[in-house]
């Protein structure tokens, strides 16, 4: 089994049962790991999201296209895309076979700070000072919940969240 610890300006992959240091990378923190554990996407400074290899850490690709530090990403539930926010406001939408962007989306007008995606991947929630979401697949933006960033994480997953939210949605359109 593998770990990941993070702290202030690197980000250190270790072995749990035998508490060996397999890898460490200076200014970059983890956003997401992938379904099938064999991708971490990271991100810099440099506002780049970068994939790795989960078991060697050896990189594999640098998706640049950020025009601000990315607080947050997360995999799709198929691992094929990879969904990433930004401080300006700006959802990227990744491929991850190809390492190309697919698409990009702007939020509404707050400091995005946490997003998540539902189980399904179709629905995308981002939070800031609000809890917004909208369709993955880029329709319009859907409509805002209160909230803050700490309830976005368990948006989708906790008890009867999602069909709060499906219930919403639905009146919505």
């Amino acid at each position: 089994e593998l770990d990941f610890a993070t702290h202030r300006v690197a980000t250190t992959l270790w072995d749990v049962a035998s508490r060996k240091l397999i890898h460490r990378w200076d200014r970059e923190y983890v956003l997401a790991v992938s379904p099938d554990s064999s991708l971490v996407a990271t991100t810099s400074w440099d506002r780049s999201i970068r994939l790795r290899d989960r078991v060697t850490g050896n990189l594999r690709a640098t998706l640049p296209g950020h025009g601000d530090r990315v607080p947050s990403g997360e995999f799709s539930p198929d691992g094929k895309r990879l969904i990433t926010g930004d401080y300006g406001n700006v959802v990227i939408i990744w491929d991850v076979e190809s390492k190309r962007e697919i698409e990009r989306l702007h939020v509404r007008d707050f400091t995005l700070q946490t997003l998540a995606l539902s189980p399904d991947g179709r629905f995308l929630a981002v939070a800031g000072n609000l809890v917004g979401f909208m369709d993955v697949d880029g329709k319009p933006w859907r409509g805002d919940l209160t909230g803050n960033a700490t309830d976005v994480a368990g948006f989708f997953t906790k008890t009867n969240g999602y069909n709060a939210f499906i219930t919403h949605y639905a009146n919505l359109i």
